[in-house]
């Protein structure tokens, strides 16, 4: 009986263990459930968050393609002339409605919803453009298309799984203010140079030039024989020879092509020498002429005991005109013209009716007007001892200035100074004083005194001509 009691002891203590071994063992396996299946759990979420991410996305992609279609293949959506509100189809619906709105001057803002998108259908995307027509041919583009995994046809929703995901794209493309933008690049900006050519000369091409900015353009400048040119204008640029070529156009110019005469200039000077007494008439002495421009042989011609012009004088045959001729009681002063005389050596022959003491001088000059040389001419006769001068007054500027002057007395002929002025002649011999000077260039236009000064009370005379470029 007493080992019977302790086996029953025993059994009752070993009872007691299995118990918890039991509890413990249930409460690793029940851990390890609940570990797989937060695992598990965490996996659906994972999952479900990357479907969610895609739907989101792939909306938001969705709606930016879209409006890039529209705005650079189809025409008349996203410009600054479209209407307030239009339809357009975007993934397969013709109904998305395109609101239009105008913030500010030359912006213009566009919003449309594309709803039913993505795996289930449930995806929207939300877009808004903007874009700044300021500079028509640089238009500044701006997309921002935000993505939803979930959302109504307002793509609205308060699911609390709602996801989602925005591009932004911006671009500059050269823009119509009325029409679709050009899907290539945009067109260069050209400017207008318009040119011109005073008289005397031309410039090539003569119309209006159309210039990509930055770029240059040549014309050719081509002034009259004896004329030099000078270019100005608002292009700028730079003349070399008979071409002008502009500097960089950034801006509508002008090239503007004047031609100015070259200044007339001093060729050779001859004289005949003092012819006395019995005179054999034609007097001719030689002259010999430069290979200038625009060439001019001038004679003067001074005597005594003339009363009329010289009937003929000619250079190498050929009749020089008469500007003028004064005459005071036989002393007679004259001045003789001939345009573009032939270049070389050749005869200057003066014929009288009388006379018994004959100068004559030739001057040529280089670049004297052709068609019109005699600017202005004077003349004067006295008898008094001084002043021995005449007025002579100019109506261009730099001009050339030729004086004679006789008196009909031997005395001592100073000529009078003034600015430019030179002697050319001064005889006096056998009752007969004769002076021959030159002004050039007569700078400005207006009032020249040719003054002569003596000693005697003998009849005298003066002619004066002035030559222009």
């Amino acid at each position: 009986m007493g080992r019977i009691k302790m086996i029953k002891k025993v059994v009752k203590r070993n009872k007691g263990f299995v118990l918890l071994f039991a509890i413990t063992l249930a409460s690793m396996l029940l851990a390890m459930a609940l570990g797989v299946s937060n695992i598990a759990l965490k996996e659906i979420n994972f999952s479900t968050s990357a479907r969610n991410a895609a739907d989101a996305f792939f909306a938001a992609d969705t709606g930016a393609e879209c409006m890039l279609f529209h705005d650079k293949v189809a025409s008349g959506v996203f410009t600054s002339g479209s209407p307030a509100s239009q339809n357009i189809t975007c993934a397969g619906s013709s109904t998305i409605n395109v609101v239009k709105s105008n913030p500010s001057l030359n912006n213009f803002s566009w919003d449309f919803v594309v709803p039913s998108l993505g795996s289930v259908n449930q995806s929207c995307v939300i877009v808004k453009v903007s874009k700044n027509f300021f500079d028509p041919n640089n238009v500044t583009t701006s997309i921002t298309s935000k993505g939803y995994n979930v959302g109504n046809a307002s793509c609205n929703s308060t699911n609390v799984n709602r996801t989602e995901r925005e591009l932004e794209l911006t671009y500059v493309l050269g823009f119509s203010n009325t029409a679709s933008p050009s899907p290539g690049p945009p067109p260069p900006t050209t400017y207008t140079v318009t040119p011109s050519a005073g008289s005397n000369g031309s410039i090539n091409p003569s119309s209006q030039q159309t210039i990509n900015s930055g770029s240059t353009t040549v014309f050719t400048v081509t002034p009259n024989p004896g004329y030099t040119t000078s270019v100005g204008g608002t292009c700028g640029g730079s003349l070399v020879g008979t071409t002008y070529t502009t500097n960089a156009i950034t801006a509508n110019c002008t090239v503007s092509a004047t031609f100015s005469a070259f200044p007339i200039a001093l060729d050779s000077v001859s004289d005949s020498t003092t012819r006395l007494a019995t005179i054999t008439w034609p007097v001719t002495w030689s002259h010999t002429i430069g290979s200038g421009s625009n060439r001019i042989l001038a004679v003067t011609t001074a005597s005594r005991q003339g009363t009329l012009p010289p009937s003929s004088v000619t250079y190498n045959g050929v009749s020089l005109t008469m500007v003028r001729s004064d005459i005071a009681d036989g002393s007679l002063a004259s001045i003789w013209y001939l345009i573009n005389p032939p270049i070389g050596t050749y005869t200057v022959s003066v014929t009288m009716p009388a006379g018994n003491v004959f100068q004559g001088n030739g001057i040529s000059l280089f670049n004297v007007n052709q068609a019109s040389p005699v600017d202005a001419n004077a003349g004067t006769t006295g008898t008094s001892v001084t002043p021995m001068s005449v007025n002579l007054t100019t109506n261009t500027a730099n001009t050339w200035i030729i004086d004679v002057e006789i008196k009909r007395i031997t005395e001592t002929l100073t000529m009078t100074s003034m600015t430019n002025r030179v002697e050319r002649e001064n005889t006096s011999v056998a009752s007969f004083t004769s002076g021959v000077s030159t002004v050039g260039p007569a700078v400005s236009a207006g009032s020249y005194l040719m003054h002569w000064t003596g000693t005697g009370s003998n009849p005298w005379a003066i002619s004066a001509a002035a030559f222009k470029q």
